[in-house]
């Protein structure tokens, strides 16, 4: 059967001629490259239960739908809520 190893084939490793077919690898010159978004925290992330899920298939559909409430809210209380100062 194509495709089938066996376990023998596993157990023996590879063969010598394929070894010397990979070339050495030099791992001194290698250069770290800044992930953009490796600073970012994980500590906006809400998870939406599955029931909601349909009505919000994105971030801008969630933030929509809190602004409306934020500003109904506004109406019938009538102040803004308090906000604490953003870090920078």
């Amino acid at each position: 059967m194509r495709g089938k190893r066996t376990r023998q084939a596993r157990e023996d490793g590879p063969s010598a001629a394929s070894l010397r077919e990979i070339p050495e690898l030099d791992f001194t010159r290698l250069r770290r490259i800044p992930n953009p978004l490796g600073r970012r925290t994980a500590l906006n992330v809400r998870i939406l239960d599955r029931d909601v899920e349909p009505w919000f298939p994105d971030s801008e559909s969630v933030n929509d739908a809190l602004r409306a409430v934020v500003a109904m809210r506004q109406v019938l209380v009538g102040r803004a809520p308090k906000t604490k100062p953003r870090a920078a």
